[in-house]
């Protein structure tokens, strides 16, 4: 998913470029009508999705880096008490024997 998201935002970037580049190709041979102003609309709207896509995407990445981290220090904290349990374990039968 996340490299499908980063794929979409490069996308989006794209549209918005190539909306905006037709758009000024056709006010520069046909001039200013209502066909360009959608052009231009279309850019607006592109580069829009692509700032509001990294600014998800970038908050994603946090928060699962945060969530990776505590889930890191939980599984760290289960291993060291498993540990210790088979520590103790082996005590108690040694000072049985």
């Amino acid at each position: 998913m996340h490299t499908y998201n980063k794929i979409m935002e490069k996308i989006w970037l794209l549209v918005g470029i190539g909306a905006f580049v037709y758009g000024i190709y056709l006010h520069a041979t046909i001039g200013y009508g209502p066909m360009v102003t959608g052009f231009y609309i279309a850019t607006f709207i592109a580069i829009f999705y692509f700032f509001a896509r990294r600014f998800m995407r970038k908050r994603m990445e946090k928060l699962h880096e945060d969530k990776g981290e505590e889930m890191h220090a939980r599984a760290q904290a289960k291993a060291e008490k498993k540990a210790q349990r088979k520590a103790e374990k082996k005590a108690n039968k040694n000072s049985k024997d």
